[in-house]
């Protein structure tokens, strides 16, 4: 018999859970609150529904604002923007995860408070966690504690989300207890190969009180999978909550434990969460298939060799090619979301003056060519190093170089340009239906407004995977020291990036309202595209986030 350890109170805390962590730069006055993962989020609209049918994105919304203005912080905390304290430098807002109760966020929000210094008994630091539908933002639970408490460090902890009254002035740490059980009874899900899609259904399964169609039913505590049979279906399956109809895998075979099945399993193509920095993207996630792996076993816990182990993590060399990889295809969606904009950019010269088509594109051109560029020193480094084992930071470092000052100015030229190009089309019927024309023209369903957001999105996904890259350099390699710089530097285009979004709006110019385009051609003018191959992806890239939580490796969940 072993001791292993369960989560105590999910019965009473019925909104879930998140994990956050605390640092503090002394010298700067810089508070940093780590939000790694939440589990078992509750979305009422879908209850008694497979996760996978509903339309709505988790995201986290962190503040720190005067504890005694409950009213305000109400208000701002659960509004759907909160531009007011983001100017301030007191509220961040995390990336959306679609369709997932189960989100893996890995960021980092960052505090100046220099100007609150004096005054931190008087402010609290606010976490909430929404579903947004639509323009709809929904609340699902949020946690509070003093500043004061705060900026205490303290490592990644997992903390129960509450209703609003208790949350606003409450945090509760998850507590767990200590419980014996016989490792022979739990099974391991093993062979799924590191780097594809859904691999982190490898691990180990722990056999839990109740049965599910007449059979028991299994955990694995890192990600909070479940391991149940599926009676409609005759098949055990592994899902994200017991009874699912939106597995991450399964196998057709109705035998009476998961570890004796015969079958072969098949496993869901794609990832089925998804990260959107921009909330209205198109979601890729019905577009996957289940399909076989013949490697993927289930065996009992007691029949793994000696020293055997389960690799639940990607190590750190196949990590690093994952997101090399994942690099260069987010690097050509973008080039192909480009494509889009640089035929708004070529067909709308016939109908913008040349000042509006300044004003809309600003310098588009050079952040073409800095795609371009960027994408082939991608391509010819992974002609020569394939398997990305060679140091990278100089290339990274390149990336920052090549991809930062055409983002930043592009940013800031075009950070009204969304809101004057649908405001001039409202005004003019006649350039409103040029915009319906090119976008038929170029057969996408990506807009002018939303394709001028594309360079500063692809920006922060560029920081994110250069992060990850760095954080799995280990200290004492050789390339450590170079891939921070270049984990700095896209740090501060994401900076400038997000400074620029933040920016409050305003009234763009009236624009006349003749100008009309009689007639367009199929055929467009020779492009920068025409000697780059280009995937037939047509939005922007999805960060996939399939890594482990590192805070719950010390106890398992019953």
């Amino acid at each position: 018999t072993m001791h292993r350890f369960k989560t105590v109170g999910r019965e009473t805390n019925l909104l879930g859970r998140l994990a956050v962590g605390f640092s503090m730069d002394a010298q700067a006055h810089a508070l940093k609150i780590r939000i790694n993962s939440a589990r078992e989020l509750r979305d009422r609209l879908s209850e008694g529904e497979d996760t996978y049918g509903t339309d709505f994105s988790a995201f986290v919304r962190v503040q720190i604002h005067r504890r005694k203005e409950s009213e305000k912080v109400v208000n701002m905390l659960f509004s759907p923007d909160c531009e007011a304290e983001r100017q301030k430098g007191l509220c961040w807002r995390s990336s959306f995860h679609h369709s997932t109760l189960f989100p893996v966020f890995e960021e980092e929000a960052r505090f100046n408070l220099g100007e609150i210094w004096s005054q931190l008994d008087e402010h609290r630091v606010y976490i909430c966690v929404m579903f947004l539908r639509g323009t709809v933002a929904e609340f699902a639970g949020c946690m509070s504690m003093s500043l004061e408490e705060a900026i205490v460090p303290r490592p990644l902890n997992w903390y129960w989300l509450l209703p609003k009254a208790k949350g606003l002035v409450h945090s509760e740490p998850v507590d767990v207890e200590e419980y014996p059980t016989d490792p022979r009874k739990n099974v391991i899900i093993a062979g799924r190969a590191a780097g594809i899609p859904n691999e982190f259904i490898n691990g180990t399964y722990v056999l839990q009180e109740g049965m599910e169609g007449g059979r028991p039913i299994y955990r694995e505590h890192q990600r909070g999978l479940y391991l149940y049979f599926h009676a409609a279906r005759g098949a055990w399956a592994v899902g994200e909550k017991i009874g699912s109809s939106a597995p991450f895998a399964f196998v057709e075979d109705r035998a009476g434990t998961p570890d004796s099945v015969l079958k072969q399993w098949q496993v869901f193509s794609v990832e089925k969460s998804f990260v959107k920095t921009n909330p209205g993207a198109q979601s890729h996630a019905d577009t996957g298939r289940f399909l076989p792996d013949p490697q993927l076993t289930c065996t009992p816990k007691a029949a793994q060799p000696r020293g055997a182990t389960v690799s639940r993590k990607p190590s750190v060399k196949v990590s690093r090619e994952m997101k090399c990889t994942e690099m260069v295809e987010g690097t050509q969606a973008y080039l192909a979301s480009l494509k889009i904009l640089d035929g708004y950019y070529n067909e709308l010269r016939i109908t913008l003056t040349p000042e509006e088509h300044k004003q809309v594109f600003a310098n588009f051109a050079d952040v073409l060519r800095s795609a371009v560029e960027w994408l082939q020193a991608l391509q010819s480094r992974q002609q020569r190093d394939p398997d990305w084992a060679q140091p990278m930071g100089e290339l990274l470092l390149l990336g920052a170089t090549i991809l930062g000052a055409p983002i930043i100015q592009f940013c800031r030229d075009t950070q009204y340009s969304a809101e004057a190009i649908t405001n001039m089309a409202a005004l003019s019927p006649a350039l409103a239906d040029d915009l319906f024309e090119v976008q038929e023209l170029m057969r996408t369903e990506l807009s002018l407004p939303s394709a001028l957001l594309v360079p500063g999105e692809q920006a922060l996904q560029f920081q994110q995977i250069v992060t990850f890259i760095a954080n799995s350099t280990p200290i004492f390699h050789v390339d450590r020291e170079i891939v921070l710089q270049a984990r700095n530097a896209f740090d501060t285009i994401a900076v400038e990036v997000s400074a620029v979004r933040a920016r409050p709006a305003r009234q763009p110019v009236r624009r006349r309202t003749s100008g009309r385009v009689s007639q367009r051609s199929g055929v467009r003018n020779s492009t920068i595209f025409d000697s780059i191959k280009h995937p037939d992806s047509q939005g922007g890239s999805f960060d996939r986030k399939v890594s482990i939580p590192e805070n719950d490796e010390d106890y398992e969940d019953s």
